[in-house]
């Protein structure tokens, strides 16, 4: 169990010397803060799944919050108090790491990213509570982040790839991923004609007017039935071949659709506005304005599903983003997964 192995981890590693580690309190402190993000992550993805979203908050108790090792029957807690404890772990990890960060001598690209994450998953988990304030805050400090590369000179840690026909999952952009040695290998079924099941987009739908412009369509789909249906490039990247073995989880332009959220809470369309624009002009979209057409919260949201389903192909994020807005994509969608029978004692 990977939240047990975490809260083992975490207990052993609090309590450990400094000494016992090769760099000390260094190490230390990366190793306990790491902890600390991926068992907040893990229950945070669980609360996104089997309990609803704070629109529809009942105040019931869904899952447990398990932070101590060993648990053999945790209690379940409501939304509320399962946020509080994933952004107290969060907060503690990011702390951690900026210990790692701040040391002048270990101040490098990797540290830096380690700690831009844990802030990364911050504004995600406050954009998912409704307190956007705390998520614009904390998505700004991705978006402005910084490296060292030398005595007086930085460089931002997350950028825009200029091309997406040699780098598919603009890996430049990439906050957070995960890995898979097999990640071609598991997809290619899913590209392939005669398959029972098979992952095709309408694209003329997607990109309407915009498709000839926009460089996620010209370079990220191919070709299926010789019109509009088409199938994502995104994971047709041969092993061997880099970025082949990433799966997206957190990017940059994330980080700017939380920031307009924030401004179109305030009813500041013409800022919420520019925050998608960012996004869409470094895809292709050089007449990109909505800075100047959106005046409405409700209208931000129609352009914020609209950029996110462009931006999010195959990555698993669009069923969240929809539950969170309550925007249902078809009637029959089922936003609260069954609590699994092993759960039952």
């Amino acid at each position: 169990n990977n939240i047990a192995n975490c809260n083992n981890l975490i207990a052993n590693v609090s309590e450990a010397s400094p000494s016992v580690f090769a760099e000390d309190e260094l190490e230390k402190n990366m190793i306990w803060g790491e902890a600390l993000g991926l068992r907040a992550l893990i229950h945070f993805d669980m609360l996104r799944m089997f309990a609803p979203s704070m629109l529809k908050d009942d105040g019931k108790a869904y899952i447990p919050y398990v932070d101590v090792y060993p648990t053999i029957v945790p209690s379940y807690e409501n939304n509320k108090e399962i946020l509080r404890k994933i952004v107290n772990d969060l907060k503690a990890a990011k702390d951690l790491l900026a210990k790692c960060d701040t040391i002048k001598e270990n101040k490098h690209w990797m540290s830096t990213e380690n700690r831009m994450l844990v802030t990364a998953m911050l504004a995600r988990v406050y954009c998912w509570a409704g307190e956007y304030g705390n998520a614009y805050k904390e998505a700004k400090e991705v978006v402005d982040a910084t490296y060292s590369t030398g005595s007086t000179s930085t460089a931002s840690c997350f950028n825009f790839s200029n091309s997406l026909t040699t780098n598919r999952k603009d890996y430049n952009s990439i906050i957070m991923t995960f890995f898979k040695s097999t990640c071609y290998e598991d997809y290619l079924p899913y590209m392939t004609k005669g398959n029972d099941v098979v992952l095709v987009v309408n694209t003329t739908n997607l990109f309407g007017d915009e498709a000839g412009a926009d460089d996620r369509n010209l370079d990220l789909f191919g070709d299926w039935d010789g019109g509009d249906i088409k199938y994502s490039f995104k994971y047709d990247i041969k092993e061997g071949t880099s970025g082949t073995d990433m799966i997206p989880a957190i990017r940059l332009s994330e980080m700017y659709y939380i920031m307009g959220e924030y401004f179109a809470y305030k009813d500041e369309f013409s800022k919420a506005g520019e925050m998608l624009d960012k996004v869409r002009y470094a895809r292709g979209i050089s007449t990109t304005n909505l800075a100047s057409s959106i005046g409405s919260l409700e209208v931000f949201h129609t352009h914020l599903i609209k950029e996110m389903r462009r931006e999010f192909v195959g990555e698993g994020q669009m069923f969240f983003q929809y539950k969170r807005l309550d925007q249902k994509p078809k009637d029959n969608v089922v936003f609260v997964f069954d609590k699994p029978n092993n759960e039952d004692i």
